[in-house]
């Protein structure tokens, strides 16, 4: 539980080192991102002493969180819940591999397509 604040700290303190540099809307958008993250990992904690799949609402947080910001997401989701929760982080890893790799997809479709010419 601690490492979850000690990671958290981390990123809102670089974050709020960037935002001191400038873009300051994206990188408030990113702590907010992660606040949510925050809360959402405590309170999923709190309600299930045991491990077990993700539920349907569990699902589309993590897959709003993670196209919002996918690599931050996806590992504090995994690295928060891997040791007391397993089965949910193996669950939220996928979600967030899939995700990363249809914005990959995205990225190149828009790319190429020379949309933004």
């Amino acid at each position: 539980m601690k490492q979850r604040y000690i990671w958290f700290g981390l990123l809102a303190a670089f974050y709020i080192y960037k935002m001191i540099q400038g873009e300051v809307i994206s990188y408030l958008i990113v702590l907010g991102i992660l606040s949510y993250i925050l809360y959402f990992t405590n309170s999923i904690e709190s309600k299930y002493k045991k491990d077990g799949a993700l539920t349907t609402n569990e699902k589309i947080s993590i897959w709003v969180t993670v196209f919002l910001n996918p690599i931050v997401a996806v590992g504090f989701y995994y690295y928060c819940w891997k040791k007391e929760m397993p089965m949910r982080a193996a669950q939220a890893n996928k979600i967030g591999w899939i995700a990363f790799a249809i914005l990959v997809l995205v990225g190149f479709a828009i790319g190429f397509s020379g949309v933004f010419k």
